[in-house]
């Protein structure tokens, strides 16, 4: 069997549009162990779910009329952080 570092490398990128809803992620684990089987390390890239995003970004509008550009970006980064913690 090949060392792992020897098999080449896959990107799958699951945007929100693939990840509407939780139930989601489930397939693209399918995914992700399909190309694993077939011989490649994969990394997966994730968007938050759904429109999580525009979500998050409303609620910082909400609470702040011009939110600090670094602060912003946290708080949308959070749904990003929860599609690849839940994956």
């Amino acid at each position: 069997m090949p060392h792992s570092t020897d098999l080449p490398i896959i990107v799958l990128k699951f945007g929100g549009s693939v990840l509407t809803r939780e139930h989601d992620l489930a397939n693209a684990v399918h995914e992700i162990y399909r190309w694993n089987r077939e011989g490649f390390r994969v990394v997966a890239v994730v968007s938050a779910l759904g429109k999580t995003t525009d979500k998050l970004l409303a609620q910082g509008h909400h609470y702040a009329s011009t939110p600090e550009p670094g602060a912003l970006a946290s708080l949308v980064a959070t749904g990003e952080a929860t599609s690849a913690a839940l994956l």
